[in-house]
C-alpha cells in the first residue's frame, strides 16, 4: 500500500537519542483516509531516525445510526535516512500495535411504529380500521423518519356480508334478547340485533 494514499491528521514529534550512524527505526503508524485531508505525514526532514511520529486518525464509523463498525489504517514503516518505507506487520512489534477495527453506537436510528389496529368500524359489508402511526427516535417522538416507508394507518375491513332481506313489518322481538339493552348501546344496525329486536328497533326512539 503507498503511503502516499494516506495522510495522518496531526502528528507529535517525541525526540530520541540521535543515532552515530544513519540507520533505521521501525515502529508502527496511524493513517487516515484520504478523506480526513487535514495534514502531511511529515512537512520537515527528521532530525533523527530514532524521532517517533504519531499519527492520531478520527474513527470512522460505517453506519449514521446504530450500531456499527469503525475502522482506521495502521501501518508498519521503516525510516532509513528521513525517508519512509512500509514493511510487512510482523517486522514491527505486534504487541504495539494500536487496534484497527472496533464496534461504535451512532445516535438511535429513526424508526416507526404502530399501535394494534382497532375494531372494525362495521359488523358486517366493508368498514374501516384503524391504527397509530408515529415516528421515535429511541424513546422520543420525532419527524426524522422516511414518509416513503410510512405504514398505513387507515385500510378498510371487508366482513361476512349484511343482510339483504328486510324485515317482515309485522317482526317481533324474540324472547330472551335484550332489546332495550341494545337500542341504548345503538346495536340495532348489527344484522343480529336488526332481526332479534326487529319491532324494538323499528319503534321511533326520542
Amino acid at each position: 500500500m503507498p503511503v502516499e494514499q494516506h495522510e495522518v491528521k496531526s502528528f507529535t514529534w517525541r525526540p530520541g537519542a540521535r543515532p552515530a550512524q544513519a540507520g533505521s527505526a521501525l515502529s508502527f503508524r496511524l493513517f487516515c483516509p484520504r478523506s480526513h485531508n487535514r495534514g502531511r505525514l511529515a512537512d520537515a526532514s527528521f532530525r533523527s531516525l530514532s524521532l517517533s511520529l504519531s499519527g492520531f486518525c478520527p474513527w470512522q464509523c460505517n453506519t449514521t445510526c446504530g450500531r456499527g463498525v469503525k475502522k482506521r489504517i495502521v501501518l508498519c514503516l521503516e525510516i532509513v535516512n528521513g525517508k519512509i518505507k512500509t514493511r510487512n506487520p510482523t517486522d514491527c512489534d505486534v504487541t504495539k500495535k494500536p487496534i484497527e477495527e472496533t464496534t461504535c453506537f451512532e445516535r438511535p436510528c429513526f424508526k416507526w411504529y404502530t399501535t394494534p389496529w382497532s375494531e372494525c368500524t362495521k359488523t358486517c359489508g366493508v368498514g374501516v380500521r384503524m391504527r397509530d402511526v408515529k415516528c421515535y427516535q429511541g424513546t422520543d417522538i420525532v419527524r426524522g423518519c422516511d414518509p416513503l416507508v410510512k405504514p398505513v394507518g387507515k385500510q378498510t375491513c371487508d366482513l361476512q356480508p349484511c343482510p339483504t332481506e328486510p324485515p317482515d313489518d309485522s317482526c317481533q322481538d324474540q324472547a330472551g334478547t335484550n332489546c332495550a339493552l341494545a337500542i341504548k348501546v345503538n346495536l340495532c344496525s348489527h344484522w343480529y340485533y336488526s332481526k332479534a329486536c326487529c319491532r324494538s328497533c323499528r319503534a321511533p326512539h326520542s
